[in-house]
């Protein structure tokens, strides 16, 4: 099992404050599963009308598309910083790599990160590490 645990707490960290009305509210399970939180009573039909925009690095549960599932695995040098679009509410991220001679200080996507000669030596230390 990947560890997204260096992913949720640049998160937290890096998350802007909460706006009443304008945010959408979400929290992070043990497994590091985004679940955005659901709204209740008449206003539901309102609020809740769409699922939450995509986030890259992120898989939405085919079940529940409010809920989504971490695919970063551990990486020393990858730096997440989190957003709000205020046209929905949604978190995002700006994802870059700190990695010099890699792509130093870019924005980087995760199929970028899944293409990275330091990402595929970690992935095999993780195989190591669990056999």
């Amino acid at each position: 099992m990947r560890n997204h645990q260096d992913v949720v707490t640049q998160i937290e960290e890096t998350l802007p404050p909460f706006v009443e009305g304008r945010d959408r509210p979400f929290h992070f399970e043990p497994d590091g599963t985004l679940v955005y939180d659901r709204a209740d009573g008449p206003e539901a039909a309102e609020i809740d009308w769409e699922p939450p925009r995509p986030i890259d690095g992120f898989e939405a549960d085919p079940e529940d598309p409010w809920r989504l599932r971490p695919l970063w695995g551990h990486c020393g040098a990858r730096m997440h910083t989190a957003v709000r679009f205020t046209a929905c509410g949604c978190l995002g991220l700006i994802t870059r790599c700190t990695e010099p001679g890699v792509h130093f200080l870019s924005r980087v996507s995760y199929e970028m990160c899944q293409q990275c000669p330091l990402a595929a030596k970690e992935s095999q230390e993780e195989t190591d590490h669990a056999v």
